[in-house]
């Protein structure tokens, strides 16, 4: 065995020293020298406890001992500083059947990292000094440490099935207890046994910079299932960014709107009165022609008003607005309909003598309307009038497009709302609720 590290720059790593198990005489490799006291053979499956004067060896007695996606030995960038793989360690939770692997990573000036996986979700957590105050974690439910806010998520105790590589601490020798507060991608991790007590900063990593980073092949990458414990919903999408965005266009789209209606010009480009008749007959009317001036882009918009001197009767046209150059044609069908009276609770009156319909795109050209009225007996004799204008401003785009907008939020807040009650359905410390 050599002696303690000497290395001046982060991104070199020493070579392995060599010891030998005690057990099957298999060569282990030592990367951090002096600092692992703790070493696991994966030769005969012996953990070898080297902090006395003769090491103890204990078998691991687990049944199936699960490859490390990340062999020992490997090297990989993390956040630009290279580490190298020096333990891995196979977690059971006491009393339950979840498992998990955890990978010890090692850099001589930069210390320890450890890089856990549970079901293709990856964690990365490093020791830290920089932590709550230590009275917090026995009953607490919340952590709040700098402006942020901490949620129990978990509280266990973990038991090391099977190892491989070195270890500065013993992982068979101590019981620990672990308190996993969380606020995504984000958490704070205290650990106590009877030996020692730590504090871990965690944060969520994405598979595919794991993947990059030590470069593992496909077949060796675990799958992914369910919700990350840290994993952030929809990392691409800030929500808060979300909700400014669509505040701002929608401001805009008011402003726009505004300049539509101020700049709309409501130009009359038809104005006449049809008398209503005896319409059994089903009398038509053939108008004049008259232009319609299109917009920037070659079309427009046209709104149809439809006005008669009804008294308690209704009155109604089938109106047919042809292009005489290309034959085109749009239907609609415009009325209206009022009636009044009194009763015992006073006068009453239902209706309106006037109707009104739009044609959203009309190109530029000369037309004419074909009208077959229709009315109510009571009404023959009266007359209606039709009047269309173009360039007419609408706030029915206006509003489709505001609703669009804020569905977005809308919809990304329940999509959080549930992806949130997915995460936390591990959890016996769930805010929500599962009935």
């Amino acid at each position: 065995m050599s002696g303690s590290i000497n290395i001046s720059r982060e991104n070199t790593l020493p070579g392995a020293a060599a010891r030998v198990c005690p057990h099957c005489k298999s060569i282990l490799n030592n990367y951090t020298h002096s600092q692992s006291l703790f070493m696991a053979c994966a030769s005969c499956s012996h953990y070898i406890d080297y902090n006395r004067e003769q090491p103890k060896l204990t078998k691991f007695e687990y049944g199936i001992k699960p490859a490390p996606s990340i062999e020992i030995g490997k090297t990989g960038i993390i956040k630009g500083v290279k580490y190298k793989v020096v333990g891995y360690v196979y977690w059971n939770e006491y009393n339950t059947h979840y498992y998990w692997k955890e990978y010890i990573l090692f850099n001589p000036l930069k210390g320890y990292l450890h890089l856990s996986e549970y079901m293709g979700h990856w964690i990365l957590l490093q020791m830290t000094d920089d932590h709550p105050r230590k009275n917090l974690y026995k009953h607490a439910i919340n952590l709040e440490y700098k402006e942020r806010e901490y949620k129990l998520y978990n509280r266990y105790h973990a038991e090391a099935v099977y190892a491989v590589g070195e270890f500065y601490w013993d992982i068979l020798g101590e019981d620990p207890q672990l308190h996993e507060f969380i606020d995504p991608p984000h958490a704070l991790v205290y650990e106590k046994s009877d030996i020692r007590v730590a504090w871990f900063k965690a944060e969520h990593v994405d598979r595919k910079e794991v993947k990059k980073a030590f470069e593992i092949q496909d077949y060796l990458m675990p799958g992914q299932y369910g919700y990350g414990m840290l994993q952030p919903f929809m990392s691409s999408w800030d929500l808060k960014a979300v909700n400014t965005i669509t505040i701002a266009l929608c401001l805009v789209l008011v402003v726009i709107q505004f300049l539509f209606i101020a700049t709309a010009g409501r130009e009359i480009v038809f104005n006449r009165t049809f008398p209503l008749e005896d319409t059994t007959g089903l009398r038509t009317f053939v108008s004049e022609r008259f232009k319609v001036q299109g917009g920037p882009l070659g079309y427009t918009n046209l709104e149809v008003e439809f006005e008669s001197n009804l008294d308690n009767d209704w009155a109604e046209a089938t109106i047919t607005l042809v292009n005489e150059e290309t034959d085109e044609e749009y239907y609609i069908d415009i009325g209206a309909e009022y009636y009044y009276g009194s009763d015992g609770d006073g006068t009453w009156s239902e209706g309106s003598r006037s109707d009104s319909r739009f044609i959203a795109k009309v190109p530029e050209g000369y037309y004419h309307i074909v009208v077959t009225p229709a009315a109510d007996k009571l009404a023959w004799g009266k007359d209606f009038s039709l009047k269309i204008l173009r360039d007419v401003p609408t706030n029915f785009n206006f509003f489709i497009s505001i609703l669009l907008l804020i569905m977005i939020p809308i919809g990304l807040y329940f999509l959080k709302s549930y992806y949130e009650k997915s995460r936390w359905e591990n959890s016996d410390f769930s805010p929500y609720s599962y009935e």
